[in-house]
This record gives structure tokens, C-alpha cells and sequence, in this order.
């Protein structure tokens, strides 16, 4: 049996060898082995029966060695297409700062264990907190209940304030025209009623239960929400921003193995968040408080912090072991709620995950070279700018290079006054600026300098010359100061005391002329002999005397 096997390995026989046309020397030149021609599948009598020319058969003979190189070549090819594929990818996935490319997997006892995840990459979407508050808003609407006073559809209609029967009594009785209680006998009587502003009577704009309660969301606009509140999850800064405490934690975001989900005692569950170091959390979650409002009647008295969000894949006991525990909520992982990733609208809940629930979120939301798996056509919104920091783009040197020159606007100055600010005042006036600067550096400068007016104050004063003229010097000048001023101008000591005297005589003539006494010195004048000159300067005197008294 050996013999046989051996011999298609040698080739074919030498007698065959000029039946193709070809020497034996032309083999090597074929580049193929012999032990690869039993692998046409044909035997060696028949290549003389197709009797055709040399070239068909030289082409013939390529083709098996054309595929037989391809085989080295596709192993070749699939290494290459591996490595840009792989090139590809980082490319496309490329890692933030603020992210983990890979996550640790940590135990029930909070011990870390050997084994690594890679960050999902819809812990990497954008975060727009101003989707997630819209998503958030209009969603929490969807859960109220309709309410509204009490209405038939008949005639009636609004039953609330509308009990009785009343009429308006019209115009003439100096009254308003609102409708009033019928009949008498009763303080109810002529009252007001079905207004709004009447006692007993039905509100203003009456509420309908058919008001539009709900609100529609947009698919892709749910799913952009829940992402960016995944990512905003995966950040420690934005999860201590909402206040939870998450100091003593390892690593953000937190995951831990499967068996997690197997706890089925509430006592097992508080113990092995506690070993994850997520105590701190439960106790800021212990204290509760009441509510404002009139929500504290309608068994909702009471309010409490939020905690943490378990993720889990699969019930084994988690939920009812963890239902219990105060401020936390639980979620799996393929109903992911925007109401409980961040309650309030606000971003960044501590979410503790399960090692399954964290592996399947890529077959969940995709990635960024596939789409996701259940999720029918939706991937992982990406970031508009690759990087964020405008101010670094802007003020770059390539940026800059090739933008205009800034253009110079020239402003026009306000006109001020320089009499009310002293600054102003310095610049125009030399002498003032050294006086200004002096009084700057005496001491302290106020808080509001004083105006330039009482700056002056003491220039003025100093400016202000006293000049002295002679008795000599005035009488020469007396008639040029008559002429070009006038005699009101400069007047002498003797010429005052001269105006004061006549001033004074003419008072005292008026005082005469109403008491009625000038008369009487008329008539005794005239029956009197007229007396001598010097008799007659006497009296002159001594009515002078009294005048100037």
C-alpha cells in the first residue's frame, strides 16, 4: 500500500512527459511541486487525448498554480484587512479623558476582581442636559391623572355653584346685573350666585376633563435621552454634582459580578452595598421629610432623597431584596427609564450595575461602527465637535493665520465738564496738574475727588491783590474818574457824611409834614418880626443838633 501512495508524489512517468509537449526540464519553470498535480484529478493518460496547442496548455497549467499561490496570499490578505479594520476602529472609537477604556468588575465583598470590561460606547454620547430636561418634562406628564369639576353634558352642564335658581334683576335698582337667589323669607334670598366673585358660586374657567393630559415624544429623541443620561452617569464629577456620595467609591461607573443578583435578603443587600462603600449614600437617604403642599393629605406625606439605581439583567431575588431599602430603585437593563436615570431632570444618578447588564448595553444601544442589535436602526449619537474647548480652536495659531485683521473703531469721546472733574482739569491746565499731583501724593486718595471748583478755592484768594491809593493820587484823578466812570464810582469820606446828613433832613421833614407841624412854624414865622442874622443861625443849629439825634 506504501508503494502505490508513492508514486503520484514522484509525478509522471518520463515515457508521458513529451505527450503534453513539454521536456521535463520545463517542470521547475512551473514553479509547483509534484505533489500537487494529483490535485487536478486527472490522470496522467488523458492530458494526451485533449491534443491541444502548447500555449493552451501552459495557460491550462497556470490557472491551479494562480490558486494555489492565492491560498498564501489570502492568509496574507486577511492579516492585512484585520490590521486596517482594527485601525479603523480606533479611529472612529476614540477614548475621552474624562472615560475608562475598561472597567473593573468588582466582587459582592467590594474586592476587585481580575476581570476587565470594556466602556460601553454609550457612556461616551454627548450629554444634552437640555434634551433630557424636555424628554424628562414632557414624560412625567403622561402619568397624571385627569380631574375637573363636576359637569353634565346636558343643559346644565357645570353642576359646582349652579344648585339654585337664580335671575338677574336687570337695570333700574341701582344694583349689579349678576343673578340673584330667587324667592325671600331667607338671607339666601337676593344674593349673588353662579359668578365666579359671588359667594357659593362656580369657579373661574371651570376645569374639563378632556384637557389635553398627555404629551408625545419623539422615539429617537426618548432614546438620545436615556443615552446622554447613561453618559452622564459614567462621570463622578456630574454624579457628586447632584449630591450623592460617592467619595469613598472605587470607581465610577460601578459594576459588579452576577451573583448580585442572586441576593435575596434585604440584610445581604444593605451588607454588600455597604462593601462597595456605598453607605455614606444609603444613610443621607435614611432621614425623610414633609411635604409642602396638600399632597401631605393625600398619602404622599412624606419625601426622601434619592439613591442609588441598581441595574440588573436577569431577577433572581435582587428586587425584593432591594425594594425595601430607602432611596433606592431598581431598573433592567432593556427598560431603561429617563424618569428614574435622572429624577428631576437632573443628570448624573449613581448607578450600580450588574456584570450582564453592563456587557449587553453595546448589543442594546450599539456602538459606533454598528447599530444596535434590538433598537431598530438607532446608534450612538455622537458629539458635533471632536473637541470642545472653542477658546483653544479660536485662538490657535492656524485659526488665526488666516483670519482679517480686527477691525479699529475709533469712539467718540463724551464732552465732560473739566470745571466738576479735576483730571480732566489737570490735562488742560499745566499749572493745576502740579497742584493735583501734590494733592494725590499728600495722602489717600478719596473715593470721590472734590470738584475743580473748590480745588480753586484757594488760587483765587491767593490771587486777590490789595491795592492802595493816596489821598494825592485820588485827587488827581478824581476828574478822569468823574468823566470816564461817573460819580458813583469812588466817593470820598466827607461827600458820604454829607448825603447821610441830607438823607436824615429829609426824613425828619416828613415826619413834620404828618404830625401837621410844619404849618404852625409857617404862621409863627410870619407874626413874628423877622429877627437879626445872627438870632436866625441859632435855631438853624440847634434844629441840626435834634436832626442829627
Amino acid at each position: 500500500m506504501s508503494e502505490p501512495k508513492a508514486a503520484p508524489k514522484t509525478g509522471k512517468p518520463a515515457t508521458e512527459k513529451p505527450a503534453t509537449g513539454k521536456p521535463a526540464t520545463e517542470k521547475p519553470a512551473t514553479g509547483k511541486p509534484t505533489t500537487e498535480k494529483p490535485a487536478t484529478g486527472k490522470p496522467a493518460t488523458e492530458k494526451p487525448a485533449t491534443e491541444k496547442p502548447t500555449t493552451e496548455k501552459v495557460s491550462k497549467e497556470k490557472v491551479p498554480k494562480e490558486k494555489a499561490l492565492t491560498k498564501q496570499e489570502k492568509a496574507l490578505a486577511a492579516k492585512v484587512a484585520a490590521e486596517k479594520a482594527q485601525k479603523k476602529r480606533r479611529r472612529t472609537f476614540k477614548q475621552n479623558a474624562a472615560s475608562r477604556p475598561v472597567v473593573t468588575v468588582y466582587t459582592i465583598h467590594g474586592r476587585p476582581s481580575k476581570k476587565r470590561i470594556n466602556t460601553p460606547h454609550v457612556l461616551l454620547a454627548p450629554i444634552r442636559a437640555d434634551i433630557v430636561h424636555w424628554v424628562h418634562k414632557n414624560m412625567s406628564k403622561n402619568a397624571r391623572q385627569p380631574y375637573g369639576v363636576k359637569y353634565h353634558n346636558g343643559p346644565k352642564g357645570v353642576v359646582a355653584g349652579h344648585q339654585v335658581r337664580a335671575q338677574s334683576w336687570g337695570t333700574g335698582r341701582a344694583v349689579s346685573r349678576v343673578p340673584r337667589v330667587k324667592g325671600g323669607g331667607t338671607h339666601r334670598a337676593g344674593q349673588g350666585a353662579f359668578a365666579n366673585m359671588c359667594r357659593g358660586g362656580r369657579m373661574f374657567a371651570p376645569t374639563k376633563v378632556w384637557r389635553r393630559w398627555h404629551r408625545k415624544i419623539n422615539v429617537n429623541q426618548k432614546r438620545y435621552a436615556v443615552s446622554s443620561a447613561l453618559a452622564a452617569s459614567a462621570l463622578p464629577a456630574l454624579v457628586m454634582a447632584r449630591g450623592h456620595r460617592i467619595q469613598r467609591v472605587q470607581e465610577v461607573p460601578l459594576v459588579v459580578e452576577s451573583d448580585f443578583e442572586k441576593i435575596k435578603k434585604t440584610s445581604a443587600c444593605k451588607l454588600a452595598l455597604e462593601k462597595l462603600k456605598i453607605g455614606p449614600e444609603l444613610n443621607r437617604c435614611k432621614s425623610r421629610y414633609k411635604r409642602a403642599g396638600k399632597g401631605k393629605a393625600r398619602n404622599r406625606r412624606f419625601r426622601h432623597r434619592v439613591g442609588p439605581l441598581i441595574v440588573y439583567n436577569s431577577n433572581k431575588g435582587i428586587v425584593q431584596a432591594a425594594r425595601n431599602i430607602r432611596g433606592v430603585d431598581l431598573c433592567h437593563v432593556n427598560k431603561l427609564n429617563l424618569l428614574k436615570l435622572c429624577p428631576g431632570g437632573h443628570v448624573g444618578r449613581l448607578i450600580v450595575w450588574t456584570e450582564d447588564a453592563f456587557r449587553k448595553l453595546n448589543a442594546i444601544f450599539g456602538t459606533k461602527t454598528r447599530a444596535s442589535r434590538i433598537k431598530g436602526g438607532f446608534t450612538v449619537p455622537r458629539p458635533l465637535m471632536t473637541n470642545s474647548d472653542l477658546n483653544r480652536i479660536i485662538n490657535s495659531q492656524e485659526v488665526q493665520v488666516v483670519l482679517r485683521s480686527k477691525k479699529v473703531v475709533e469712539k467718540i469721546p463724551r464732552k465732560r465738564n473739566p470745571l466738576k472733574r479735576p483730571r480732566l482739569y489737570a490735562k488742560l491746565n499745566p499749572l493745576f496738574e502740579e497742584e493735583h499731583k501734590e494733592l494725590l501724593t499728600k495722602g489717600k486718595e478719596p473715593k470721590k475727588l472734590p470738584r475743580t471748583t473748590e480745588l480753586l478755592k484757594p488760587q483765587k484768594k491767593k490771587q486777590r491783590v490789595s491795592i492802595t491809593v493816596t489821598p494825592d493820587q485820588r485827587n488827581k484823578m478824581k476828574k478822569y474818574w468823574e468823566l470816564v466812570i461817573g460819580e458813583s464810582m469812588f466817593k470820598t469820606t466827607e461827600r458820604l457824611a454829607a448825603e447821610r446828613e441830607a438823607v436824615k433832613s429829609k426824613l425828619a421833614q416828613l415826619e413834620k409834614e404828618k404830625a401837621g407841624l410844619d404849618l404852625l412854624e409857617t404862621t409863627t414865622e410870619k407874626a413874628n418880626v423877622q429877627p437879626s442874622k445872627e438870632t436866625t443861625k441859632e435855631p438853624d443849629s440847634k434844629e441840626k443838633e435834634e436832626d442829627s439825634d
